[in-house]
C-alpha cells in the first residue's frame, strides 16, 4: 500500500484543525539525536545515506506485506529475500562501518537467521490487513502512522503486530521501544475498539521461540536467535534422549550433529514432537497505566520540540539542538543515522575528541636519542 500524498495530508490537517501531523519517527529521533531531528524536521536537509539495517528491514517489511496481500507465494519469499541481500553486498552496506571483523559476524549471523525465518515463517491464519494509515490524538496534537499489520483473531481480540529485524527486547526496554505501537492502539481506541479486546506485540524476525514440557509439568518457552536455535535447547534434548533409552556416547553423537545442522530432523519424531517451534512474539502490556504514561510522555516532549522550534526561529542558535556524543551513542551515530559526519556536529566533535585523546597519550613521551638511528644504516 502506498504511503498517503502530501495533498491528501493537507486536507486531514484542515479537517483536524492542526499545523502538522507528527509521527512517531520524529519524536523517537528527537530524542535519540536533537541534531539529527534538527537537521531533518527543521533545516529540512534530507539524509544523505540509507544505512543497511533500515534498507534491509523496509525490504523485509514490503516482502510480508506481499505475502498476506496475496501478491507473492510463500515459496516465493526467499528468492527476493536473496535478490535483496546481493544487492546491499552490491552496494557494498556494512552492518559495522568502523570494524570489519565485527561486520562479517554480524552479517553472517543476520543473514542466517533472514533466511531460516522466511523459509519458516508461521503464517498468521487470519485475514491480516498491512500498511494500514491511523490517526491518533494526544492532547491538542495528531499523529500519523502505518501499522505493519492488524488482525482479529477467533477470540475477537484485535492484534497490532509490528515485524522487528532488530535484537530481541526486554525488560525496560519493552516499555521504551513499545511506544509506538501502544500509540497505535490508543488510536483504535479512538476508533471504538474495547481497550481490553486490543493486544500489540512484535514478531522478532532474527528470532524464534521453542515450547516443551519440563518434568515437573510445566511448560518453558524460551526465546533464540535462529542461527543457532538448536543449541539452547541442549538441556532438554538430552534429557528427552536419556528418556528415550539412548546412552551418553549416542546422545552427544546426535547433540553434536544437531548442535552443528542447527536442526533436529535427524532425531526421532516422537521427540521432535515434543517441541513445538514458532515465531518470536512478545507482548507489550496495554492498560490504562500504559496509556497515561504514554500520553504525558509525548505532551512534554511535544511541547519541548515546539519550544526549541519557536527560540530557533527568533535567534538561529545551533547549540539549542547540541546533544553530546557519548561512547554509547557512537554505533548509533556511525551506523544507523542517516547523516554524514560533515553533516552532524555533535559528532563530528566526539570524534575529534577522540582523536585529541589519542594524541594527548603520546604528549608526554619521552623523546629518544635513537628515534632516527636507522638513518644511519642508510648512510645518512
Amino acid at each position: 500500500m502506498g504511503r498517503k500524498s502530501r495533498e491528501y495530508l493537507n486536507q486531514l490537517k484542515e479537517k483536524l484543525n492542526t499545523d502538522r501531523l507528527w509521527s512517531f519517527s520524529s519524536i523517537n529521533r528527537y530524542l535519540t539525536c536533537p541534531y539529527s531531528y534538527f537537521l531533518n524536521y527543521v533545516l529540512n536537509i534530507p539524509q544523505k545515506e540509507s544505512g543497511i539495517y533500515g534498507v534491509l528491514g523496509g525490504s523485509f517489511h514490503e516482502i510480508l506485506e506481499k505475502l498476506y496481500n496475496n501478491e507473492i507465494e510463500y515459496k516465493d519469499m526467499i528468492d527476493e529475500v536473496e535478490n535483496i541481500i546481493l544487492g546491499v553486498e552490491l552496494e557494498e552496506m556494512k552492518f559495522n562501518k568502523g570494524d570489519e571483523e565485527s561486520n562479517e559476524k554480524i552479517q553472517e549471523k543476520y543473514y542466517s537467521c533472514i533466511r531460516h525465518f522466511f523459509n519458516n515463517h508461521r503464517v498468521l491464519d487470519y485475514k491480516v490487513l498491512t500498511e494500514k494509515f491511523i490517526t491518533i490524538k494526544v492532547g491538542n496534537e495528531y499523529y500519523q502512522g502505518y501499522i505493519d499489520a492488524v488482525y482479529k483473531d477467533e477470540d475477537g481480540y484485535v492484534n497490532i503486530v509490528d515485524f522487528k529485524t532488530s535484537t530481541i527486547y526486554t525488560g525496560k526496554k519493552i516499555e521504551k521501544e513499545g511506544r509506538q505501537l501502544l500509540l497505535y492502539a490508543i488510536g483504535l481506541t479512538q476508533q471504538g475498539v474495547p481497550m481490553d479486546k486490543i493486544k500489540i506485540k512484535w514478531n522478532f524476525l532474527k528470532y524464534l521461540s521453542v515450547t516443551y514440557k519440563q518434568k515437573n509439568g510445566k511448560m518453558k518457552t524460551l526465546h533464540a536467535e535462529r542461527w543457532a536455535w538448536v543449541g539452547k535447547i541442549k538441556s532438554p534434548l538430552k534429557m528427552f534422549l536419556k528418556d528415550n533409552g539412548y546412552d551418553e556416547e549416542k546422545i552427544d553423537e546426535l547433540l553434536n550433529q544437531c548442535i552443528e545442522n542447527n536442526s533436529i530432523d535427524i532425531l526421532p519424531k516422537e521427540i521432535q514432537d515434543l517441541f513445538v517451534i514458532d515465531d518470536c512474539y512478545v507482548e507489550i502490556p496495554f492498560n490504562q497505566d500504559t496509556i497515561n504514561k504514554l500520553n504525558n510522555d509525548l505532551i512534554e516532549v511535544m511541547k519541548e520540540i515546539r519550544e526549541k522550534e519557536k527560540l530557533y526561529k527568533e535567534t538561529k542558535d545551533e547549540s539549542l539542538w547540541i546533544k553530546k556524543v557519548e561512547d554509547k551513542d557512537s554505533f548509533f551515530c556511525s551506523n544507523l543515522c542517516g547523516y554524514t559526519i560533515h553533516d552532524c556536529k555533535c559528532y563530528k566533535e566526539y570524534l575529534e575528541d577522540k582523536d585529541m585523546f589519542k594524541k594527548d597519550e603520546y604528549k608526554n613521551e619521552e623523546l629518544k636519542d635513537d628515534d632516527d638511528s636507522w638513518l644511519k644504516e642508510l648512510g645518512l
